[in-house]
């Protein structure tokens, strides 16, 4: 165990691996448009976090992961709702109560890192612990401020100003900054956003490997789908100011549980129809391609429902080849994406997307199946 993580575990007590480390009940915040319409960024959001997990509030620009971020963090106030951290009520917009973000025991990086600009990186991530209460000796400070840099790799960027550091060096140091003081707590808003793809990837690994080491719980922000994957032990997708779905990265992946998150969470091949009936396993649709058959719902007879699978579950066979879900198709387009290669079928209007190496050039009379149980059926929302 380092330094830091001694720091970290004398900040928890017994008892505390039981308490969530943040509970939201019933958070609602609301914003007055220029038009003069109400519009709830958080619509009665709860959810809690457990001691050491990373969950991600994952979502489009305007489905209030930021604001809900922010009302945690005491940033903004909430119109409805509490807020709890560590079995402390923080927030209480019936009982008044509001503790400022200082008071909260936790550290957030901003997507604009927001390091003093004259302040050496040394200086920045001492900022926190020299403004403690109680503070630390001075001896403390500067093993500790060292030991985090140490972590975050960049030992000998001490004395520079962040005028002097890359995209990628500032982050490592506004996440030095925020670890130093050894909160249980961390929140992120969208802290790789400002960064170029390769050094993105880098830091996620490395921001990975030092969540687990340290063992701080982290809500972390972002509206990238492989950020999130990577990253969360669980995931939160938000739309419209609410959670649509929250669960492990591939249970929100294999099993969504509506077309939002389905659309939203990698790439899917759908298919709209009514609901004709009912077998053992199976639920059928009637789509403009023909029957779908899926995996059985709880949808009645006669429903508008959609039929979604992903590329890398549909097959390409040689025409005719296929009994169940078999749609004959013209190959429209072949991309080749580096890692994988990606198909484009269609059979009438209806286009299919294609993962993975199916050898067959554009032009060609194929058919497209996907297997029964790879497919959901789900309720045919917006």
């Amino acid at each position: 165990m380092t330094l830091m993580s001694q720091d970290l575990a004398a900040r928890r007590e017994p008892g505390d691996e039981q308490e969530p480390v943040v509970r939201v009940s019933g958070l609602v915040k609301a914003f007055r448009r220029a038009d003069g319409s109400i519009a709830r960024a958080v619509d009665d959001v709860s959810l809690e976090v457990r001691p050491g997990e990373f969950l991600v509030l994952l979502g489009p620009s305007g489905c209030g992961k930021t604001t809900l971020l922010r009302i945690i963090a005491g940033l903004e106030r909430a119109d409805a709702g509490s807020v709890t951290l560590r079995g402390e009520e923080v927030f209480a917009a019936q009982r008044g109560v509001d503790l400022p973000p200082e008071r909260r025991r936790l550290s957030m990086i901003f997507q604009s890192y927001a390091l003093w600009p004259h302040m050496t990186a040394f200086d920045n991530i001492a900022y926190p612990l020299r403004n403690a209460r109680p503070k630390p000796g001075r001896a403390d400070v500067d093993r500790r401020v060292r030991a985090a840099l140490e972590m975050v790799g960049t030992p000998e960027l001490g004395r520079q100003y962040p005028n002097q550091m890359s995209g990628g060096q500032q982050q490592r140091i506004a996440l030095a900054r925020a670890i130093v003081g050894g909160d249980d707590l961390v929140l992120f808003d969208e802290p790789l956003s400002n960064v170029d793809a390769k050094v993105r990837e880098q830091l996620r690994l490395e921001l990975l490997s030092l969540q687990r080491e340290l063992g701080f719980a982290a809500v972390y922000v972002t509206h990238d789908q492989t950020e999130a994957m990577e990253l969360a032990h669980r995931i939160a997708v938000m739309g419209h100011g609410r959670v649509r779905q929250l669960a492990d990265p591939a249970t929100i992946y294999r099993r969504p549980v509506s077309r939002y998150v389905a659309n939203f969470v990698g790439t899917s091949n759908e298919l709209t129809g009514t609901v004709v009936r009912h077998e053992e396993r199976t639920t059928v649709l009637r789509t403009v391609v023909g029957e779908v058959a899926g995996a059985r719902a709880d949808l009645a007879v006669g429903a508008e429902a959609v039929a979604v699978f992903r590329p890398e579950r549909t097959r390409l066979v040689a025409a005719g080849g296929a009994e169940e879900n078999a749609w004959p198709s013209e190959v429209t387009a072949v991309l080749f994406l580096g890692a994988h290669t990606e198909t484009v079928a269609k059979a009438g209007e209806q286009s299919f997307r294609l993962l993975g190496d199916h050898d067959a050039a554009e032009g060609t009379r194929v058919t497209v199946t996907v297997r029964a149980e790879d497919v959901l059926i789900l309720p045919a929302e917006g």
